[in-house]
């Protein structure tokens, strides 16, 4: 899996979105991650946002998995469903 590199310009939701999407489809339904991957997609998300909010969450993540050599995978889907709350605007039924 390639890491979404984000420019600081292009930051924003949609590339907040599209790292979410990108990382829930290479999660799907394992159980057990790679440690280096985790890293990969939260750094990317943390250059993505601008909230320093976020960035305090998702630094505080990266220090629980930094000496794992796996991730739990429920963990992982769990981290992103809350970034994903955090950060992208809600939709409306």
């Amino acid at each position: 899996m390639a890491t979404i590199s984000t420019p600081s310009q292009q930051s924003g939701h949609a590339v907040i979105a599209a790292i979410i999407d990108t990382a829930t489809g290479w999660i799907g339904d394992q159980r057990l991650l790679s440690q280096g991957r985790c890293v990969d997609v939260l750094l990317d998300l943390y250059e993505a946002s601008r909230d320093e909010f976020v960035q305090w969450c998702i630094a505080e993540r990266l220090a629980d998995i930094r000496f794992l050599n796996a991730v739990d995978g429920d963990e992982m889907r769990a981290d992103l469903a809350v970034l994903a709350a955090l950060t992208l605007p809600a939709v409306e039924p």
